[in-house]
């Protein structure tokens, strides 16, 4: 069947694809046979003890809490490189995913356990001329590859040349799930 008589099929009101067309490309019977064996394979294989411990979970969603602990931020002439230790202050193992700060965003792709804590450089740049963008968001997934973001106030403190640095980040509570 070529385009022409789809579209016929389609302005008569009649299906464009019919069981009984001779085709070459439709599914045949053996196609048919070997997808109802492998279901029947799949079944007898499965292992209710092997789903893991995040798929049998029930109850309130626990949010993993990821947050920027400190900032170290390298003035050189009119530019700005900003390293964040950022820590995981959860029970499961993250991965560190992006971080959106100053209208740009930085891939940080690095897993953290547990606890651990890492230093980042999240910005390197011209020091900004305003205090305007004063949100960081950091995003991150938990194993399961749930997504969450932690937003983060930031304080800027004024040079003598008009532009600003980042002094303090801060946490803002609660952690999304995006």
């Amino acid at each position: 069947m070529g385009l022409f008589e789809g579209m016929k099929r389609m302005i008569q009101g009649k299906p464009v694809f019919d069981v009984n067309d001779d085709n070459d490309w439709g599914r045949d019977d053996d196609d048919t046979k070997n997808q109802n064996q492998r279901a029947e394979k799949a079944a007898d294989n499965y292992n209710p003890s092997a789903v893991t411990a995040a798929a049998q979970h029930t109850g309130p969603k626990v949010l993993p809490r990821v947050e920027i602990e400190k900032i170290n931020c390298n003035l050189n002439g009119d530019r700005m490189d900003c390293y964040f230790a950022i820590q995981n202050n959860s029970t499961v193992r993250v991965e560190v995913d992006k971080i959106t700060i100053l209208g740009t965003t930085r891939e940080l792709d690095n897993f953290l356990n547990p606890g651990e804590e890492r230093e980042f450089l999240v910005f390197s740049g011209k020091r900004p001329a305003n205090n305007y963008a004063n949100k960081c968001e950091l995003y991150y997934k938990d194993p399961t590859g749930d997504y969450f973001m932690s937003q983060h106030s930031i304080d800027f403190e004024r040079e003598h040349d008009g532009t600003y640095y980042i002094y303090r980040v801060t946490f803002n509570p609660p952690v999304r799930d995006v």
